[in-house]
């Protein structure tokens, strides 16, 4: 049996639908709640997502890997603060677990903490050598170097990430945020359209667009870009509210 056959396998057997349709893990196996939890990310169930890793939590509280697993759904339901506990929490139980870097870098520069973003991205890049791991800290790293106002820098890292997950489509957007501040404005576009053809509901993606739009003098192609952002964000928020 292959590896990814064998994670199916492990996920069909750790599900179980309640009465009211909610999904949760079976049994008690911490590594079985948590790998439903970011199954459930994946999908988009992000209340089911916490509730799996709260449960993975429980069952094991020096589980590293879940409390990271649990700031990657903070992060995306924008509660950044929440991630950044998680995260050191995470890093409390393994000080060498890169992906907390990389969480904890997100986190940081949604909190336009810059400077901490880019030293948990270096911190997770000298950590973990692997593709996926360089990946996510190579987008990290150059989203604070845009900030930082060294875009022309952090191409060189948003290239490695789409090097490394041509698939990813934060890479995109990241590097059309940089392509943006260098005044290269129609490949800014062109990032953002691959960045929605990956994920058609990212905020950020439309944001950005609407930007480059806006300085090449596309004003109803910005004002039609910023108000689907809008329309995500509201959709984010209601979604948080049910929580």
């Amino acid at each position: 049996m292959t590896r990814a056959k064998f994670a199916c396998l492990l996920l069909s057997l750790c599900l179980v639908l309640t009465a009211d349709h909610t999904v949760v893990a079976r049994g008690d196996d911490p590594t079985e709640a948590c790998l439903l939890g970011l199954r459930l990310a994946d999908e988009g169930k992000f209340t089911e997502s916490l509730a799996a890793l709260k449960r993975a939590i429980s069952l094991n509280p020096a589980m590293a890997q879940a409390y990271n697993a649990r700031a990657r759904v903070w992060n995306r339901l924008a509660e950044y603060q929440n991630a950044i506990v998680d995260c050191n929490k995470c890093l409390a139980l393994d000080g060498t677990f890169a992906p907390a870097y990389c969480n904890r870098a997100a986190a940081f520069f949604k909190l336009k903490q810059f400077d901490k973003a880019l030293a948990d991205a270096d911190k997770a890049l000298a950590l973990d050598k692997s593709p996926a791991a360089t990946a996510a800290a190579s987008r990290a790293k150059a989203s604070a170097l845009i900030e930082l106002g060294k875009a022309k820098e952090a191409l060189v890292d948003c290239d490695k990430g789409i090097e490394l997950e041509p698939t990813f489509p934060d890479s995109y957007y990241i590097r059309a945020r940089a392509y943006n501040k260098l005044a290269r404005y129609n490949d800014a576009v062109r990032d953002c359209a691959k960045s929605l053809t990956l994920y058609a509901n990212s905020p950020s993606a439309y944001e950005i667009r609407a930007e480059a739009y806006r300085k090449l003098g596309h004003d109803v192609l910005a004002d039609n870009d910023l108000a689907k952002a809008q329309q995500l964000k509201a959709a984010l928020e209601q979604m948080k509210k049910q929580r």
